[in-house]
């Protein structure tokens, strides 16, 4: 696939049960930005006990209608253009999220156990 045409190191569309697990995604750029991993319309899966660094897109993009996708223990830096971990598109159907709430508006995290983000300093966008 020629750099104009990715969308992630990873990409996941249509699928349930993934798991990616103990991977290094370490600078990725294309024309516009590239995600570490994208996942699509995906439900049930796993990103664990990654490292990601400088990426120019978001270090994990859930898209279109994924949900209850666990992100976990994973390393970020010097990577995101929308956020560390972010959601486009459509939200999953109301009821599916157990974290984030809302019906089809902005999503909430008032019912998430708080999460053990730790800035090391030096974070800025590349």
């Amino acid at each position: 696939m020629a750099p104009s045409e990715g969308y992630a190191g990873v990409h996941v569309k249509e699928s349930s049960n993934i798991t990616i697990k103990n991977n290094t995604f370490t600078n990725l750029s294309d024309v516009d930005h590239m995600h570490g991993v994208y996942m699509y319309r995906t439900t049930k899966s796993k990103i664990q006990h990654n490292t990601f660094s400088r990426i120019t897109g978001d270090a994990v993009r859930l898209g279109d209608r994924s949900s209850n996708n666990i992100v976990e223990n994973d390393t970020i830096s010097r990577s995101g253009k929308s956020g560390a971990i972010s959601e486009w598109g459509r939200l999953a159907p109301i009821g599916s999220e157990k974290c984030g709430g809302g019906k089809a508006g902005p999503l909430t995290w008032n019912n998430c156990k708080k999460a053990s983000i730790k800035n090391g300093g030096g974070n800025k966008k590349i």
